[in-house]
């Protein structure tokens, strides 16, 4: 773990974050990975309202 953070403090690694949504839009989130309209990741948040 410490070797992964260490790659993405000195920018060796880096992750693309296409998307934001609550967690009580994933099956949304699902829709959009499942058909190809999303670049990046999608990150669920449990603490953000939709």
């Amino acid at each position: 773990m410490n070797e992964l953070i260490g790659f993405l403090m000195t920018g060796k690694l880096s992750i693309n974050i296409g998307k934001v949504m609550p967690l009580s839009q994933a099956a949304e989130a699902h829709r959009l990975l499942e058909n190809g309209l999303t670049t990046g990741k999608v990150v669920l948040q449990p603490w953000i309202e939709a």
